[in-house]
């Protein structure tokens, strides 16, 4: 088998593109909304509860994700993870029903919840600790990346597929990658793509990187912290308050805007006619 050169930053693009998928695959129904709300007639509440299941279900599993991942070890974990939201994503297209919208919104936030942890995880076994922040950054970036192209894109599919079409799209992106995952990700000693010289790079300075051989049991009993523990860390309690203060603007923008512009741009139409 071929060794590819720095084959580490391979594995940061996969999560790079793990974490573009991710937001993009909210941001389909935002962008979409006004024409969905539309086709199956349901009113602003029924959207509302749709976004907020999203929401409770992303919260939870964004707390309780991690830890999962920690138990089934991040290949088979971040796999089922995006399995789980690619699935959703595919259910979208299928729903004809205010009821079935939000139970499908729920289920892509019990997927989507377990992305952010996973990444994260992923950085720390392939990278040494000097590389992390940046490997860590590039990984998360993808989020960025794919709020950006996900309004654009998801209208042009829209535009040629119907909005159905736009959510099986971004289902067959997910299916994508999680055949790449499951072909290319294997911790580094494990991998059959990582050279030598590169193994001994990433476990510079007697790093060591945990087996998946032993479900991740080594790691486990070394970067475990429990619950109590967490609660005690003003860091811990810095994190919260900040994304307990900022995420409810930024979800407004993102679920509502397309919304409020949408029905602005019905209004002007309506009184220029008149």
């Amino acid at each position: 088998m071929r060794k590819v050169p720095n084959f580490r930053w391979w594995i940061a693009f996969l999560l790079f593109v793990a974490t573009g998928l991710s937001f993009f695959d909210r941001q389909v129904l935002s962008t979409l909304a006004p024409v969905i709300t539309r086709d199956l007639r349901i009113d602003n509440v029924a959207y509302s509860h749709a976004v907020s299941a999203f929401i409770l279900s992303y919260a939870v599993m964004f707390t309780v994700g991690g830890r999962l991942i920690d138990w089934l070890g991040l290949r088979i974990g971040l796999a089922l993870s995006v399995g789980l939201w690619t699935l959703a994503s595919l259910l979208h297209g299928m729903t004809h029903s205010a009821l079935e919208l939000g139970l499908f919104r729920f289920l892509l936030g019990v997927g989507e919840g377990g992305c952010f942890p996973g990444t994260t995880k992923g950085a720390i076994e392939w990278f040494l600790r000097k590389e992390r922040a940046v490997a860590v950054g590039f990984a998360n970036g993808g989020s960025a990346f794919g709020a950006v192209v996900a309004p654009p894109v998801t209208v042009w599919i829209s535009l040629r597929f119907g909005w159905r079409g736009a959510f099986f799209a971004t289902g067959a992106l997910g299916i994508l990658w999680l055949v790449s995952w499951l072909i290319f990700f294997r911790l580094p000693q494990e991998s059959r793509f990582v050279s030598p010289e590169e193994l001994r790079h990433i476990t510079e300075g007697g790093e060591r990187v945990p087996s998946e051989a032993t479900g991740g049991a080594t790691a486990r009993a070394e970067v475990l912290v429990s619950w109590s523990r967490l609660l005690q860390m003003k860091e811990v309690w810095g994190l919260m308050l900040t994304r307990f203060l900022i995420d409810p603007v930024f979800y407004f923008y993102m679920f509502w805007i397309p919304q409020y512009l949408s029905q602005r741009a019905i209004f002007r139409w309506q009184r220029s006619e008149t």
